[in-house]
């Protein structure tokens, strides 16, 4: 996760949010307290229940102003007075956690009311919210090529070709990539349900199952092995839920001359359970292998959307690749966890 540091001004009375957990504190992401006083660098604040803590004000603190709070954070939550500012992802379930947060005054603020009243008839509690914005905004589409495919032959076949188009900044018609290794349930997932552009997907993404899982994610020589090599009966077993299959994601390796990374990320279709907590384990890493930073292989049409975005020129050589790129320019780079997030980004 990364923060940007920015200078804010405080005075006594003011409400503040911790916007990072912190276990050894006692700190909560959300977290809301008041300022009761400052001397010199150091802020006396009190909590709800109570609680007083003395801050540091000469030291960076994850804090902001208290001042709005989304729905769902809002959540649990009361208070005198509540303004409502509501767009168009209003919902039956968000428009009746805002107006139930208020004690005495509320207020609504919205573009049109009207729509605002339809909006909260409708629930969209099992959307999703990327899903939701990008049917809204009608900036991608996908189309099979040759027109449709019967659903048998689909399920028959573990992979497909697709042909995404979708639209730039000028709202200008772009082909842009062949996904030939993902399968119909993967790239839906990766595509239209993370907002990962096609051409990501294809640089990156592939649908595999069989022995190739073990290859991917049980290729440690400190597993558990014959004399010839192979991995033992009681590793195959453990891991045998992942040779039926599902995404696997990998990008460029910094420390080997941004080739293509052997480390990555595996998830299952059918994930096994963890024996501490009984939930499914929805990723699965390298076993027995140290973890490493996603560099997901940059297609040339992303990389000029950033340079446009930056003032920047594209080189004229560009074989050093997108990353070099980064690194000479001083492009800033925003840290996120896990590969989806990366490539959504």
């Amino acid at each position: 996760m990364a923060f940007a540091r920015e200078p804010i001004e405080i005075a006594p009375g003011d409400m503040l949010r911790w916007t990072k957990n912190d276990r050894d504190l006692g700190h909560r992401n959300g977290q809301q307290f008041w300022v009761e006083s400052i001397e010199d660098d150091i802020a006396r604040v009190q909590y709800a229940n109570g609680r007083f803590e003395a801050i540091d004000l000469s030291r960076p603190q994850h804090f902001d102003y208290a001042l709005v709070s989304t729905t769902y954070a809002a959540q649990g939550k009361t208070a005198e007075r509540v303004l409502m500012a509501a767009d168009r992802t209003a919902s039956k379930e968000s428009f009746y956690v805002a107006v139930s947060r208020v004690k005495r005054e509320l207020k609504i603020y919205a573009a049109d009311l009207d729509q605002l009243a339809t909006l909260a008839e409708q629930s969209r509690a099992n959307q999703n919210p990327v899903e939701l914005l990008r049917r809204q905004m009608k900036r991608e589409w996908a189309t099979d090529v040759g027109g449709e495919t019967d659903k048998a032959e689909r399920s028959s076949k573990p992979l497909w070709k697709r042909r995404v188009r979708t639209r730039d900044e000028g709202d200008r018609a772009v082909e842009i990539a062949d996904v030939p290794t993902l399968n119909p349930q993967h790239f839906e997932e990766l595509h239209r349900d993370s907002a990962i552009a096609a051409d990501l997907i294809a640089l990156n993404f592939k649908s595999v199952r069989g022995e190739e899982t073990y290859r991917r994610v049980c290729y440690s020589d400190q597993l558990s092995r014959t004399q010839d090599g192979a991995l033992s009966d009681r590793v195959r077993q453990r891991y045998a839920h992942l040779t039926e299959g599902g995404w696997w994601c990998s990008g460029l390796d910094p420390l080997d001359g941004w080739k293509h990374m052997q480390w990555g990320c595996f998830k299952p279709d059918r994930p096994r359970l963890s024996p501490e907590k009984g939930k499914p384990i929805k990723y699965e890493h390298p076993v027995k292998t140290p973890t490493r930073v996603f560099v997901l292989d940059v297609p040339e049409r992303i990389w000029e959307k950033v340079a446009r975005s930056y003032g920047l020129t594209m080189p004229r050589d560009r074989r050093a690749g997108f990353w070099a790129w980064v690194q000479r320019e001083r492009v800033p780079i925003v840290l996120v966890e896990g590969a989806k997030k990366a490539a959504s980004l």
